[in-house]
C-alpha cells in the first residue's frame, strides 16, 4: 500500500541523518554530550518504531496498535525538537527525565523484591539532579508538559517565519495528533470501536501521518543542533504529507 512506501522514505531520511550526526559528533569529540546522547537514542528509537508499525501495517489490520505504538515516537520527537530550541532545553528535558525516574524509584522501592535496583536508580537519579541544580542558570525548572511543549515550537516557530500555518501548530497537533494517540495506548473505550467501515483506514491515517510529523521533528531536531538549513530539510517531509493526503482520499473514496 501507498503508506508503507511512506514509511521506508522516512526510515530512509532517518538513516540519513542518523548517519550524518554520528559522523559530525565523532568528529568534534561530543559523543558523550548529553544532547548527542538524547538525539542518537531518539533517531535509533525511531528507526526501531518505524519496523514495528510497518510490520503491524502490513502484516494485518492492526493500525490501532500502530498508533499506539507511535505515541512513544511522537512524544520523544517533539521532546527533542522543544530542547534543541528553548532556552536551557537540554538540561530542563534531561531534569524532566530524572524526575520521572526519581518518582518511579520511590515508589518501586515499596516493593521487597524492587527495592535493590529502585534505590539504585533512585540514587543515580538525585545525584544527576543534584549537578543539575548546581549547574542551572534558571533554577529547577524542569520540561513542560505536551501541551505546553507544543505552544513552545510554536511560538519559536512563528518567531523564525510568521505565517497563519506556524500560528495553529499546537492548536492542531494537541487534540489532533497526541490526544488521538493517547487513544489508543490508553485503549479509549471509544477507539477500540471498529465497527464502522472507515475505521481502519482512518486509524491507520492517523498513525502514518502522526510518525511522518514525528520524522519532522527529529529532521528539524538535528537541523537546530547541526546549525543546517531547516526549511531545506522539512521540503522531503512536505511531500510526504501530500502523497499521504492524496492516498487516503482516494482510499476513503474507495470504500
Amino acid at each position: 500500500m501507498f503508506d508503507l512506501d511512506v514509511l521506508d522514505d522516512c526510515d530512509k531520511m532517518l538513516n540519513r541523518y542518523e548517519s550524518l550526526f554520528l559522523d559530525r559528533v565523532v568528529a568534534s569529540g561530543q559523543v558523550q554530550d548529553a544532547p548527542a546522547v538524547m538525539l542518537q537514542r531518539g533517531l535509533a528509537f525511531g528507526r526501531e518504531t518505524l519496523k514495528a508499525m510497518r510490520l503491524l501495517l502490513s502484516e494485518g489490520n492492526y493500525a490501532l496498535q500502530a498508533c499506539a505504538v507511535c505515541r512513544g515516537l511522537f512524544e520523544i520527537a517533539i521532546r527533542l525538537l522543544w530542547a534543541s530550541r528553548a532556552p536551557d532545553g537540554w538540561p530542563r528535558l534531561h531534569r524532566h527525565w530524572c524526575q520521572e525516574e526519581v518518582k518511579w524509584a520511590e515508589r518501586a522501592a515499596e516493593t521487597p523484591h524492587m527495592r535493590v535496583p529502585a534505590e539504585a536508580i533512585l540514587e543515580s537519579s538525585r545525584q544527576a539532579l543534584a549537578q543539575l541544580n548546581a549547574s542551572s542558570q534558571r533554577g529547577t525548572q524542569a520540561a513542560p508538559g505536551m501541551r505546553e511543549t507544543l505552544l513552545e515550537i510554536e511560538q519559536h516557530n512563528a518567531a523564525e517565519a510568521p505565517s497563519h500555518d506556524q500560528q495553529r501548530f499546537a492548536k492542531f497537533s494537541y487534540p489532533n495528533i497526541w490526544l488521538v494517540l493517547c487513544w489508543a495506548a490508553h485503549a479509549h473505550i471509544e477507539a477500540l470501536d471498529l465497527s464502522h467501515p472507515e475505521a481502519h483506514i482512518r486509524w491507520r491515517g492517523q498513525a502514518v501521518y502522526a510518525t511522518v510529523m514525528a520524522v519532522w521533528a527529529l529532521v528539524e531536531t538535528f537541523c537546530h543542533v547541526m546549525r543546517d538549513d531547516v526549511a531545506r530539510a522539512g521540503e522531503p517531509v512536505l511531500e510526504l504529507l501530500e502523497r499521504l493526503g492524496a492516498g487516503y482520499r482516494q482510499a476513503l473514496g474507495a470504500e
